[in-house]
């Protein structure tokens, strides 16, 4: 069973969605010892809870300094 590593990115656009798929796909392309979780999605705008349920993040965040 691997390990969890819990991933954080911040922000929403482009490169946030990369990020976000790939976080999902590592484990089909190497054999990594942690299996990623997406955790938490930062960015300021209002369609970032729908972005965080639609990519499976357990939490999401305006503030990238807030404490989890």
């Amino acid at each position: 069973m691997k390990k969890v590593m819990n991933a954080a990115v911040i922000g929403t656009g482009f490169m946030g969605r990369i990020h976000s798929s790939v976080w999902i796909k590592v484990n089909r392309f190497f054999d990594a010892v942690y299996h990623a979780n997406l955790k938490v999605i930062c960015d300021n705008k209002e369609a970032i809870e729908s972005f965080a349920e639609k990519w499976g993040y357990d939490e999401f965040s305006y503030d990238y300094e807030a404490d989890s």
